[in-house]
């Protein structure tokens, strides 16, 4: 799996293109819905520049995976060239 990091602006435009769609609701999370897939997906408030967890970022991966929305390879690749920086493992 690819262990490069994205920020979360990048993220955020990697779901939009999917199709998600952004509300925010009542609290100090993010909100992103896809209808077509009946799929959500509750994130804290990051800030645009911060780094994804990997957490998240790894939970994510495999929900849009299962849900058939973006396979994991697609992803790690997608995440590769927005990636600012690498972690080693």
């Amino acid at each position: 799996m690819n262990t490069d990091r994205i920020t979360f602006r990048e993220f955020e435009v990697l779901l939009l293109r999917l199709g998600f769609v952004h509300s925010k609701p009542r609290g100090d999370h993010r909100h992103y819905r896809h209808d077509a897939s009946d799929t959500v997906i509750l994130l804290p408030d990051y800030a645009p520049d911060d780094l994804v967890r990997p957490h998240h970022a790894i939970a994510i991966r495999r929900l849009l995976d299962e849900k058939g929305l973006l396979e994991s390879v697609e992803y790690d690749r997608v995440v590769a060239r927005a990636s600012p920086t690498q972690v080693t493992a």
